[in-house]
Parts: C-alpha cells; structure tokens; sequence
C-alpha cells in the first residue's frame, strides 16, 4: 500500500471540515487518547498534553517531531511509555537551522512548488487579502491569532 494513514487532531469541531476530504482517516477532536493504536510518525506543534500524547502512542523506532508549542504548557510524559518503545525518537524541528543543515532549501522549494503546479499539493489557503486594505489585513490577522483560519492567510503584495 502506497502512502499513509492519517490521523488529524484539531483543537475545536469546526477545524475538523474538510480534513477527510484531504485524505485524513481519522480525526480526532481535542487531545489524542494516550491509548490506542501507535503512529509511526507524529508531527507536532501544540505541546503540553498534546505532545505528551504522541509521546505515548508514538511506535516502535517512530518519530514525534516538534515543531511548536501553541498551547503555550509545559509538557509533562510518562517517561516509561516511552523508553518502553525502542528506537523511538523526539525530534526538535526549527526550520532556519533545518535549512541551514540541509543546504536543500532551493531544491526543496522547487519541489514543492512543481507539485502544488501538477495539482498534486494543496497548500490550504483560506483567505487571500490585499495589502493595501488596512483593515482586511487587520481582520486577517486578528482571526490568525484567534485560530479561526483554517489555512494560510496570505496578504497580497501584487
């Protein structure tokens, strides 16, 4: 079988639309269950119970990549969860310092790129506003903080 399994978490029901549609064959509102199936690969970004979360369903040489800490929570785990799982790996993911390790940014860019121009990635914008209309660009970024843009925001400078 080609690809993934995929399993969303979102924080509020109204962020799970369209997340199916996407190709997630789960999706989970609130914080993963620290039971259950394990994920080979869990990307990151909320901290606090939600890594503690992955930290415990995390498989067998898998990977927690952390990538943010939105919640703003100190992350409290039970340790014995997760040595009990060898190999398995927390990964500290920054992306200037990733970029600079790498030297791969312009070929990786160019990747992506061609495949968001084949159709075959779907970068998710929510919203496109001008950079002249002050107030659009207010009210974008005010519902960016609120969490209500379910995507990008882009702010057009053309």
């Amino acid at each position: 079988q080609n690809g993934a399994d995929v399993t969303a978490v979102v924080g509020r029901a109204e962020r799970a639309e369209g997340l199916a549609e996407l190709g997630a064959a789960d999706v989970v509102v609130g914080t993963l269950p620290l039971e259950g199936d394990d994920f080979t690969l869990v990307l990151e970004s909320v901290g606090g119970d939600s890594l503690a979360a992955a930290l415990a369903r995390v498989a067998p040489d898998g990977t927690v990549v952390s990538f943010g800490n939105s919640s703003g929570e100190r992350t409290t785990f039970d340790p014995t969860a997760f040595y009990r799982k060898p190999g398995a790996r927390l990964y500290a993911f920054v992306i200037f310092p990733e970029l600079r390790r790498s030297r791969s940014a312009t070929a990786d860019l160019r990747y992506l790129a061609n495949l968001v121009a084949v159709g075959h990635l779907d970068v998710g914008i929510d919203r496109v506003v001008d950079w002249a209309d002050v107030g659009a660009v207010r009210s974008a970024m005010a519902d960016l903080l609120a969490r209500k843009v379910n995507g990008k925001a882009v702010i057009s400078l053309l």
